[in-house]
């Protein structure tokens, strides 16, 4: 027989707080791991993508396309960074034509 631990609810998993388990997101008055100050829809953008509200980013896509024509020369990382989200956010939908969308935010990462 093994010994029987002496934590009276040794079954019971361990509390461990919420913020520890969401992915960190910048808020924002941050900067973005480009160096760029964060645009609020930038923002609120990242959070939707982070807790993977497909639709909601999407309402957000004409805003995001905007900041990615203004920052590919300056932060190039970061236009691909929001292309690939769009992409992620067009595939996950999946809406009729929402695969060609995709494909197409994809092919912007690659170039």
């Amino acid at each position: 027989m093994g010994k029987k631990s002496r934590r009276p609810n040794r079954n019971k998993l361990k509390d461990t707080p919420a913020a520890a388990s969401s992915p960190a997101v910048p808020s924002p008055q941050e900067e973005t791991p480009y160096g760029a100050a964060l645009d609020p829809n930038q923002a609120t953008f990242y959070q939707l993508i982070a807790s993977q509200d497909w639709a909601g980013a999407l309402e957000l896509e004409s805003e995001m396309s905007a900041i990615v024509n203004r920052s590919e020369n300056e932060n190039p990382l970061e236009a691909g960074l929001i292309n690939l989200m769009l992409g992620d956010a067009h595939k996950e939908i999946g809406l009729e034509g929402g695969m060609q969308q995709a494909t197409l935010y994809y092919k912007k990462v690659s170039n």
